[in-house]
C-alpha cells in the first residue's frame, strides 16, 4: 500500500467539505500507517507539517505561543515548519465537483442485523466518494439510525472510510436510504466490507466495488 499517496489524497478529500475536518483524526491515521509499515515516520511528519501550514494559511488553524503561566485555553504545539500545499488549498477554496464513474447493481445481496433485513440495491463509485443504497422494512420512527445503528466500512486495499448518512424516505412500509462513504477507493481495490452495528449486535457484508 502506498501510505504516503493515500494520506495525501485522504487529506484533500476531507478538506473539501470545509467545517468537518478533524486534524487529530488525520494524525491518528498517519500514526496507524506508520505502525503498519506503509508510511515512514519522516514522510508522516512532513505531510502533517505541510497540512498545518496549509490550514493556517486558510484560517482553519491558529497557533498560539504559550508562556509558563497556566492557561485553560487549548494550545497547539507544532512540529517543524511545513509548506503550503496548493492542491489542498484548492480542495477548500474550489472543491471538485464529484463525477459519477460507475454503478454496481446489488440486487439479491442482503444483510441481517438485529430486527433489520437490508436489501442492498446499488453501490455508486464517484470520483471522490462512494454512495451505498439500500432498503429495509420498518416504520419511519423505527429506522436504523433512530435505533442506534451505525455503519463502518473498509476495503481490501486497507482504506477505512468515513461514513455519513445521506438520508432517505419511506414508502409502503419500506425505508429507502443511502450512505455516503469518503474518500474514493484507491486503484486496485476490488471489494468493500460494510459493517452495521449498535451496542448489542454487529453484522457485515462484502460487496464488489464498481
Amino acid at each position: 500500500m502506498d501510505g504516503k499517496g493515500y494520506l495525501e489524497r485522504l487529506i484533500a478529500d476531507r478538506l473539501a467539505p470545509r467545517g468537518g475536518f478533524d486534524l487529530h483524526e488525520v494524525r491518528g491515521i498517519a500514526r496507524g500507517l506508520e505502525a503498519a509499515g506503509a508510511l515512514s515516520h519522516a514522510d508522516g511528519e512532513r505531510i502533517l507539517a505541510d497540512l498545518e501550514a496549509t490550514m493556517r494559511s486558510l484560517g482553519m488553524l491558529r497557533t498560539r505561543r504559550v508562556s509558563g503561566s497556566a492557561t485553560s485555553e487549548p494550545a497547539l504545539f507544532t512540529r517543524a515548519a511545513g509548506r503550503e500545499r496548493p492542491e489542498w488549498q484548492e480542495a477548500v477554496e474550489q472543491p471538485p465537483i464529484p463525477e459519477l464513474r460507475a454503478v454496481r447493481a446489488l440486487a439479491g445481496t442482503t444483510l441481517e442485523a438485529g430486527p433489520f433485513r437490508l436489501e442492498f440495491t446499488s453501490l455508486e463509485r464517484w470520483s471522490t466518494l462512494l454512495v451505498l443504497r439500500y432498503a429495509y422494512q420498518a416504520a419511519p420512527r423505527e429506522g436504523l439510525f433512530r435505533t442506534g445503528y451505525r455503519w463502518t466500512a473498509r476495503d481490501d486495499a486497507a482504506t477505512h472510510y468515513l461514513v455519513g448518512s445521506g438520508g432517505g424516505s419511506g414508502l409502503h412500509g419500506w425505508m429507502f436510504e443511502h450512505s455516503v462513504l469518503r474518500p474514493a477507493p484507491l486503484p486496485g481495490a476490488t471489494t468493500l466490507t460494510v459493517t452495521l452495528s449498535n451496542k448489542d449486535t454487529s453484522a457485515s457484508a462484502v460487496l464488489p466495488l464498481p
